[in-house]
């Protein structure tokens, strides 16, 4: 038996609460959350930040 369950969402860890209720406190969730300033170019960013989501809008520095 495994000393831990790792769930991939809070959702996830809210389910299988319910469903192994018996393993819930061997279980732990993690979020695939992004951090923008680390893993996003600073200039898509700042597209991103203005609005810009089709590649064919002119651009407006």
């Amino acid at each position: 038996m495994a000393w831990e369950v790792i769930m991939v969402s809070s959702k996830h860890y809210d389910i299988m609460r319910k469903v192994i209720p018996q393993f819930i406190s061997k279980a732990r969730f993690i979020t695939n959350g992004v951090d923008l300033n680390r893993w996003m170019d600073p200039e898509i960013r700042m597209l991103y930040e203005k609005g810009v989501t089709n590649e064919r809008e002119p651009y407006s520095y």
